[in-house]
C-alpha cells in the first residue's frame, strides 16, 4: 500500500486514522518495533491537526483538507524511515511540561523524570531560594521541570544556570524557557562541563546532570531512531561512559555549599562504578544510588560534606 493511496483529502478524520494504522502496520513493522500501529497513527495524525489523540472522536466525521492529507501522509513517511515521534511533533511533554523539540538535540526521556523529582524534594526541604546548575540541559527540560514546578507549589524558588556545549542546544532551551515564560528564574550558559563556572564563584546548593554515559562501542548499537536522528554528543559517554561524569564528581565539591547535592543520571549498569568514584573524593560525607520508576539503578546522589 501507498502512503497515498491510504490518505487522501476528503476522508473523514476517523477512515484517515484507520487508513494510516493499517499502513504503518503494513510497511513500518521495523520501525514500530511492537509500539501499537493504531496508537501511533493517531499521535501523528492529532499533531497535524493540532489537537491531543483524545480529541479525535470529537472530529472524526470532520474531512481532512488536503493540506492535512499531504501532511499526514509525509509524516507516516517519517516515521517510517524511524524518524522519532518528538521530532515529527515538533515537541514532548516532560514532567508534565510541553517541551519543543528538534533533531541535533536530545529527546527528553521519562527515565530522566527521576532526576527532577529528587531534585525538587531536595530544594523543597531547604525552604529558601536556591542556586541550581543543571549541566547538559539540551532542551533545557531539566532546569524548566525544577524552576517551574517550585513556582507551581507556592515554595521558596529556585534560580537555575543551565548550560550546554552545543549552541543547538541552547537556541531551542531558550524557545523553551521563553515559551513557560521562565527567563527570571533560568538563565542559559555556553560550558563545556564546568569551564564556564569556576571553584571561586559563588557556591550551588545543587548541581544536576544527565551527561551522555552511554559507551562508544554501544551508542553504534542502539536502534536506528537513536543512531540516525539523535546526537552523538549527547549520547557518547566514552570508552567506558563516565568521561563526563568523571568530570563531574571530580569538580563538583568546589562548586557546592556545604551540604549541597550532586544528581547525576546514569546508566542501569554503571552504579556501582559511580558509587566507586564518589567514594574516593573527600568532598562528599555521604554517597547513595536510587531507582527510577522502573527499579533500575539511575540517579546518583552525593551530599557536600
Amino acid at each position: 500500500m501507498r502512503t497515498g493511496e491510504a490518505v487522501r483529502a476528503g476522508r473523514t478524520i476517523e477512515e484517515a486514522s484507520r487508513s494510516g494504522a493499517d499502513y504503518l502496520a503494513q510497511n513500518a513493522r521495523e520501525a514500530l518495533d511492537g509500539d501499537d500501529s493504531r496508537v501511533v497513527a493517531r499521535q501523528l495524525l492529532a499533531g497535524v491537526l493540532g489537537i491531543s489523540p483524545s480529541d479525535l472522536r470529537w472530529k472524526k466525521d470532520e474531512s481532512l483538507t488536503r493540506e492535512e492529507a499531504c501532511e499526514f501522509v509525509e509524516w507516516l513517511e517519517r516515521y517510517q524511515d524511524f524518524e522519532p515521534i518528538p521530532y515529527i511533533l515538533g515537541h514532548t511533554f516532560f514532567y508534565g511540561y510541553q517541551i519543543f523539540c528538534q533533531r541535533g538535540v536530545l529527546i527528553p526521556r521519562p527515565d530522566t523524570e527521576t532526576l527532577v523529582s529528587h531534585a525538587i524534594e531536595y530544594l523543597i526541604s531547604l525552604n529558601r531560594p536556591a542556586r541550581v546548575l543543571d549541566l547538559c540541559t539540551g532542551t533545557g527540560c531539566v532546569a524548566l521541570a525544577i524552576a517551574l514546578s517550585l513556582l507551581e507549589r507556592d515554595v521558596p524558588p529556585a534560580v537555575v544556570a543551565a548550560s550546554d556545549l552545543s549552541i543547538s542546544a541552547l537556541r531551542l532551551a531558550d524557545q523553551n524557557i521563553l515559551f513557560h515564560s521562565a527567563e527570571a528564574f533560568i538563565s542559559l550558559i555556553e560550558s563545556d562541563g564546568f569551564d564556564a563556572f569556576p571553584n571561586t564563584a559563588e557556591p550551588f546548593d545543587l548541581i544536576v546532570s544527565n551527561p551522555p554515559y552511554i559507551q562508544s562501542a554501544v551508542v553504534d548499537q542502539l536502534s536506528d531512531s537513536v543512531v540516525r536522528y539523535e546526537p552523538r554528543l549527547a549520547l557518547d559517554g566514552g570508552t567506558d561512559g563516565l568521561d563526563l561524569i568523571q568530570i563531574l564528581i571530580e569538580g563538583a565539591g568546589d562548586r557546592l555549599r556545604p551540604g549541597g547535592r550532586l544528581m547525576i543520571e546514569h546508566g542501569h549498569d554503571q552504579k556501582q562504578e559511580l558509587l566507586a568514584l564518589a567514594r574516593k573524593r573527600t568532598d562528599f560525607v555521604r554517597v547513595e544510588d536510587l531507582p527510577d520508576m522502573a527499579g533500575r539503578d539511575r540517579v546518583l546522589i552525593a551530599v557536600r560534606r
